[in-house]
């Protein structure tokens, strides 16, 4: 049973339609404002909850199994960005805690390919190439992804609940969403890394 935030955006869609595909159970978790009609056709539950709203957010989780999140949030109005990565921060936090109260056992945080630092090799970047410190550039969107990449990694480092894994991918194409799924699949964990190993041979 695999719920999806974000579902009525560009990569949400895709995702919901592979989830379905895969033999799932869909719980569509969206803002109110939402235009479901994007998923006309599909088979889903859905549950109205907001980011910034976590009590909303853990009871839309409630009994589902994963988690995808395709709603980090943008940067839409200009403004200091040290303002855009606490609010962000504040958010994201939020939406652990409600997948910590919900126990949900698999989450997906997808980051940005915008974050990773270029190689020396020019071959494309992969997870490893994520800058260390924070990128030495004042451009908001930069920061807000660096930002909540740290913060994901640091939830998974230190837990939710004890069954909780946390999954952070960059991947958009089809063999990428398969790599999530196979993940909320709980395959084995060598199993994952090897499809995972292969997906990025395709792209280099």
């Amino acid at each position: 049973h695999v719920a999806v935030l974000g579902a009525t955006g560009l990569l949400g869609q895709h995702v919901c339609r592979a989830a379905i595909a895969s033999g799932h159970q869909l719980r569509v978790v969206h803002r109110p404002s939402s235009d479901l009609g994007r998923l006309d056709g599909l088979s889903y539950r859905a549950a109205a909850a907001d980011l910034e709203d976590p009590a909303a957010l853990a009871r839309a989780l409630g009994g589902v199994d994963g988690v995808v999140n395709c709603a980090a949030p943008y940067p839409r109005a200009p403004r200091p960005w040290r303002e855009e990565v606490s609010a962000g921060l504040r958010m994201l936090d939020g939406f652990y805690r409600a997948c910590d109260e919900a126990a949900v056992a698999r989450i997906v945080y997808l980051g940005a390919a915008i974050v990773l630092q270029p190689r020396a090799d020019g071959r494309p970047a992969d997870e490893a190439s994520v800058y260390a410190t924070r990128p030495d550039q004042p451009n908001a969107y930069v920061q807000l992804k660096w930002a909540l990449d740290r913060q994901a990694a640091e939830a998974a480092a230190a837990g939710l609940h004890p069954e909780a894994e946390i999954l952070q991918r960059r991947e958009i194409g089809v063999k990428g969403i398969e790599v999530l799924l196979d993940f909320l699949d709980v395959v084995g964990r060598d199993d994952l890394v090897a499809r995972d190993a292969e997906f990025t041979a395709q792209v280099e």
